[in-house]
This record gives C-alpha cells, structure tokens and sequence, in this order.
C-alpha cells in the first residue's frame, strides 16, 4: 500500500504545504497552504514559531497524515554532475566517493552522499550528486519530529522544481525560483537536474533597495515592488530604477548559468521559468526576455494538477500559485 505523505517547504519567512495524491498518472490536488513563520528557523525562537505555524496550517488545512517529505535549503548543500565511464550499479557509489574528495568542502564523514543516475549510454553513465551535512540533517529531521512528523525524505529545492517544471522531450529548460532571501537556479532535462545554484539574494533584496532608493518604509518598499515591479510607466519609472543593481546581478547569473549548460552539455537553453514569490513581480519576465532574447515563462506548479472538489486552500490569490513549486514538488516525489 502506498504511504501518503505531503510537502513541506519551510523558507525563512513562511511555511508552505501541499498534499497530493497521484492516481492513474494524474495528480490530484487536496491541499495548499502557507503560513508566516515569524523566524528564521536557525535560531531556537525561529524553529518554535515554525513549528507552531506548521502545527496552525496543518490545522487549517485539515491534514491527519504525518509523513512528510521536506527539502533541504540549496545554499546549503553541494550538488554535481559526474561522468563515469560505465560500470555496474556497486562500483558507481565507489568512484562518486573518491570524486568527492575534490568538490565537497567538507570531511566526507561529516556528509551525506546521494546521486541519481541521470543519463546511462555505452559510453557514458551521467549522475547527479548530492552531498548533505549530516548535522544539517539531523537539525532538520529533529524539527520533522518536533511537530511530530515523520520525515520520508529531504530533497533539494532543485530537485523538486525540476520535478514540477521538467519535460520529458529531452530539451533543457532553466528553472530560477526566487525566494525571499535566497535563489536557486537550475538546469534540468528530462527531469533530471544537469545543474543548480544557489544565489544569496531573492525578493527582500529588491525591497530594500526600493526602500534606501527612495526612503521608503520596508513595509510600503515591498507593497510598491509587488504592485509596479519592473513597469516603466509606473512611478515614473522609479521603483524599476532602484532595483536594477538587484536585477543586473540576477541576470549576469543567469547569463553564467545558460553559458556554462552550453560550454559543458553543448546544448542551449531556449525556455526560462522563472517561479517563487519574486516571480510575481510586474514586469520581470518583459525585463529578462529583453536580457536574454530568450522565452521567459512564469511558472504554473498546478498545470498538470487537477483539484478535488474538497481541497482546501489557504493562499492569498490564485496568482500567487508559483511561489508554491517547491512544496508541489515535493509533494509529488514517488
């Protein structure tokens, strides 16, 4: 019998959960919901709030399941795509180990290591690799079974976006979902993720650029972000001006991002999605098409979701579906 379980994003400023269940190949929706965390979960005070916002929108959502998949921030862990010769399944974790040493900062006992076989042929085996702390871990599987959960896995953030975003028709799409403090860009191709980073900066920087710019409180700084963003006519202009400092160091990464995929896959990347709260900003996806010369799409963690009658929701506006995708996509592993 197959265990349910939901996904539980837990970011700096909000917790965000979605309960799925796939029937058939089709994905039914039967909660979606977050909630203000009131801390950073890296501190004791931050984890309590959390705890009790996961434990309020459980609540209010209706969930009885305590399995859980969760993810792991991406900033925090180290990711590659490694090229073997081939070889069989037992000798793979051997050589990831031994290549580790060269890209993992940290003593390997002190690390989880994971991988996936992403692309398997007769000359080459492809995988992506994982490597975790292992304090990280157990910090994040404590604050699981605080709120009396059991954790069924800890993903990366890549690797549930790519699993909500990702195709199958072996074309690469970049994924760049912008979070409050942070970002994670990626690179996937048939869902399987070929590279990611994390960029230290997401929504608030832009917010308190508005705010230094103009002299505005944090609070007005971020409700004229959402409300004119990157619009010309809007303001005079104003607000689009003193984020463009944010945005011209978002879109150099970007540009490192499509560069690097090309250099090293011989491929280009014609598609962006671009998710996360900072999506929603007016104007963005204009600004980044203008950039790049590239498709630039916003990303719809539902579309290939149907929702119950009975599901229940608790987001502020159907538009704000994408800040969503990770919790979605963890909600979807299998």
């Amino acid at each position: 019998m197959k265990t349910n379980f939901f996904g539980l994003d837990v970011g700096n400023q909000t917790i965000k959960i979605a309960f799925l269940r796939k029937e058939k190949e089709k994905y039914f929706l039967y909660a979606l919901g977050e909630a203000k965390t009131q801390g950073e979960l890296s501190t004791p005070n931050g984890e309590v709030k959390a705890a009790e916002a996961v434990k309020r929108l459980m609540g209010d959502l209706e969930i009885k399941e305590r399995v859980v998949v969760s993810a792991l921030p991406e900033s925090a862990v180290i990711s590659r795509v490694l090229s073997f010769p081939p070889m069989k399944e037992e000798e793979v974790y051997r050589a990831i180990f031994y290549e580790a040493e060269t890209f993992v900062p940290y003593p390997l006992n002190k690390v989880q290591i994971d991988y996936q076989v992403i692309e398997k042929t007769p000359r080459r085996s492809l995988v992506f690799v994982v490597a975790a702390p292992k304090e990280l871990i157990k910090q994040r599987t404590s604050f699981l079974q605080s709120v009396g959960l059991v954790p069924l896995a800890l993903e990366t953030t890549a690797t549930a976006l790519a699993r909500v975003f990702g195709n199958e028709t072996g074309q690469p799409v970049m994924i760049l979902d912008i979070g409050a403090k942070s970002s994670t860009m990626l690179v996937t191709k048939n869902k399987a993720v070929y590279l990611t980073r994390s960029l230290p900066f997401g929504g608030e920087a832009f917010t308190r650029a508005i705010a230094l710019s103009l002299g505005m409180d944090p609070l007005k700084a971020e409700e004229y972000k959402k409300a004119y963003g990157f619009l010309k006519e809007e303001w005079e202009g104003k607000i689009r001006k003193a984020m463009e400092e944010i945005f011209l160091h978002l879109l150099e990464e970007v540009k490192k991002g499509l560069l690097t995929f090309k250099e090293e896959w011989n491929e280009e990347i014609k598609v962006l999605i671009v998710s996360g709260g900072g999506a929603l900003m007016p104007g963005l996806t204009d600004e980044l098409v203008n950039r790049l010369g590239i498709e630039v799409q916003i990303g719809q963690p539902l579309e290939k979701v149907e929702k119950t009658p009975q599901a229940k929701m608790v987001i502020s506006e159907e538009k704000e579906l994408p800040k969503f995708a990770v919790a979605i996509g963890l909600a979807m592993r299998e």
